[in-house]
């Protein structure tokens, strides 16, 4: 049967239509709606403006929130259920990107929805983006477009992911670039440091005159380092052993010993730079069996100076260097032992070497054997005087006796520079076997015999009976005691002072190999990461800029830093601002490779130790170059980073604002 009424059904099912449209839930509409983009407001600002080529600039884009809104942070998450992260990213013409975006750090709860805890942003937030002003940026206004992707949600829904652009204005100005916006690397630091590239270029352009003597100051500067200390006992002793010559013959060989540190030290430096690389010079300073053959070397002349055996040259090899006197085998003696001044010379290259090696491989050769010759000569300069200094005590009437007691002193103190070399073979193959108090009980004991020996308890070979000890061997003898007592609370924590420098470690990180982030003992730093990557990663997150530390598992002036400047409280309390990082550049890994390749390539330099400020974009804030005892210049320098990787965020700025809007 038909149903009466028909016209009446068809205008109840359009009524039950309209009031199905107008009963919506809310969140059905917003997604009927433009979407996210309404939710939200973006800004775009630029500082500097005006801004010039070659500055950089600070890009901020603010994201204004509507309220009981909210959007995701930048941060990735592995999980499945994750919500959609924000992302960002700018163009200009002209402008280049440095770095990744960063953001501030944001709300972190337990989102029912998505069953984790997410990152999220409400009423406003910034994020922020390095860039370069490049030289295909025109003169004028230009507008940096920002391009965001984001989810917005509130306590009831989530809208679908959405992209909108936004854009502001930049102003490029004609001119220099002003050095407050260059990059680090391309302005000077104010900071009198020990010479960087730059200073070295600047001699160069002043003539060669001008150059020679920067190279010889540089070498007479590191003088001051403790690197030189092993060479002193074996060059007095050394020159002990040859006796009989006339004061001619002995001048003679002290200027043949000077000249071999000059020539070995300039050519097997250039050599191994050209050949393979600047850096190699820090392979050869770690090398096993360099290290052993050195502590060879002083442990050979130490039994020799003990009257253990003479040390003779074949008779065949005296008839082909035609010396039957023995002096050509003389003269060979003492050029090898400039070859063993070099090698033990390398285990720190400072920094005029460590930038001239880089300017070698570069095919400047005059420049750079002209740096190294005029380096040396003042580096070997006093050890001249030292190799006369036996000649002159042999020469003083009576010297028979107590001279063999200095050599038998010379031979304690070989043995003791002797167990540093065996200590960095430990430290390279990673064998933990000579930790730091082992090494400080070799010491002890050393200086405890030494201090028996004067007071005549036992005698040598070569030594003659004595009736009694007086007040010279028992001075002597007190002064070796009291260094086994001070050395002894080293056992107990305390700083040996320069001595520390010669010593491994406290403690070894997971590697094996001793680093400042686990020195407690010395005071260091309790989060020093080992890997560049990690520490921009942190620097994102934390927005701290970062502290790199290249140092060398035998870098004796870097084991000093650590010891007496890293350790210091004011210091550390400076480091606590920043993401500290170490690099080791001269382990046998690839990551040890990397980090050569690093400094080299950004740095011009493989000098260690070399230390350098970065912003989290990885832009070069400043440098320190190598050792120093000044702890207020080196505080001066971590302050003055803090305030340049925050000077950008203090430039005046011009700002676009506009309602984002649905990409097409």
């Amino acid at each position: 049967h038909p149903m009466p009424f028909p016209h009446i059904r068809a205008s109840a099912i359009a009524l039950l239509v309209v009031m199905a449209a107008v009963c919506r839930p809310a969140g059905a509409q917003g997604l009927l709606s433009s979407g996210a983009a309404d939710k939200v407001v973006v800004s775009v600002a630029a500082r500097p403006s005006p801004a010039r080529v070659g500055e950089m600039l600070e890009v901020s884009v603010t994201v204004a929130i509507d309220p009981g809104w909210h959007i995701y942070s930048m941060t990735r998450s592995a999980a499945e259920t994750a919500p959609q992260p924000t992302e960002m990213a700018l163009d200009g013409p002209g402008l280049r990107a440095v770095g990744v975006a960063r953001q501030p750090a944001p709300l972190s709860k337990m989102d029912d929805t998505f069953g984790m805890v997410v990152e999220s942003f409400e009423d406003e937030v910034t994020f922020t983006q390095t860039m370069l002003v490049t030289d295909a940026a025109s003169l004028g206004s230009t507008e940096i477009t920002a391009t965001v992707r984001f989810m917005a949600c509130d306590d009831r829904v989530c809208l679908p992911p959405t992209t909108v652009d936004a854009a502001g204005l930049l102003t490029v100005a004609a001119g220099p670039s002003r050095a407050e916006y260059r990059p680090a690397m391309a302005r000077s630091s104010s900071r009198d440091t020990r010479p960087a590239a730059s200073s070295i270029d600047d001699a160069r352009a002043k003539g060669f005159l001008a150059y020679l003597g920067f190279a010889v100051s540089m070498g007479f500067l590191a003088l001051l380092t403790p690197c030189v200390f092993p060479m002193i006992p074996i060059t007095v002793s050394f020159f002990t052993k040859k006796e009989g010559l006339t004061r001619s013959q002995g001048l003679a060989q002290a200027v043949i010993y000077c000249v071999g540190i000059m020539a070995t030290f300039t050519a097997l430096g250039i050599l191994l730079a050209v050949l393979f690389g600047a850096a190699s010079i820090q392979g050869v300073a770690a090398n096993v069996w360099v290290n052993l053959a050195i502590a060879t070397v002083f442990v050979v002349f130490a039994l020799n100076l003990f009257g253990a055996f003479e040390i003779r040259v074949p008779y065949k090899l005296l008839g082909f260097l035609g010396a039957r006197s023995g002096q050509g085998a003389g003269t060979v003696g003492t050029v090898l032992m400039g070859l063993t001044f070099s090698l033990t010379s390398f285990t720190c290259t400072v920094p005029f070497v460590g930038t001239v090696l880089v300017a070698a491989t570069k095919g400047e050769l005059f420049w750079s054997i002209t740096g190294m010759l005029g380096f040396s000569a003042a580096f070997a300069s006093p050890f001249f005087l030292l190799a006369l200094f036996p000649q002159l005590l042999a020469s003083l009437p009576k010297s028979g006796g107590w001279l063999n007691s200095v050599k038998v002193m010379m031979g304690f103190l070989e043995l003791a520079a002797a167990m540093k070399f065996v200590s960095n073979i430990d430290l390279v193959m990673d064998w933990g076997v000579m930790p730091r108090e082992l090494f400080l009980a070799g010491w002890i004991a050393i200086a405890a015999v030494a201090g028996y020996y004067l007071l005549g308890k036992f005698r040598l070979p070569h030594d003659t009976p004595t009736e009694g000890v007086g007040v010279p061997r028992l001075m002597f003898s007190i002064a070796s005691f009291s260094a086994a007592i001070y050395l002894a609370t080293g056992l107990f924590g305390q700083p040996l002072g320069e001595l520390d420098a010669f010593l491994p470690p406290y403690a070894l990180a997971d590697s094996g190999q001793a680093t400042v982030a686990t020195d407690a003992k010395a005071g260091a730093h309790a989060s020093w990461l080992q890997s560049y990557p990690e520490a921009l990663a942190e620097a994102g997150r934390s927005g701290r800029p970062i502290f790199i530390d290249f140092t060398g598992i035998t870098c004796t002036n870097c084991r000093l830093m650590e010891k007496t400047i890293f350790a210091r409280a004011d210091v550390q309390e400076i480091f606590a601002e920043y993401v500290v990082v170490q690099l080791w550049t001269d382990k046998p890994t690839p990551e040890s490779t990397a980090n050569q390749e690093m400094q080299q390539t950004r740095f011009g330099t493989v000098a260690l130790p070399y230390y350098a400020l970065m912003t989290p974009d990885d832009i070069v804030i400043d440098t320190f170059e190598g050792f120093t005892r000044d702890a207020e210049a080196f505080k001066a320098f971590l302050r003055g980073g803090l305030t340049g990787a925050g000077s950008a965020a203090r430039t005046p700025a011009t700002e676009g604002v506009a309602r984002a809007l649905p990409r097409s």
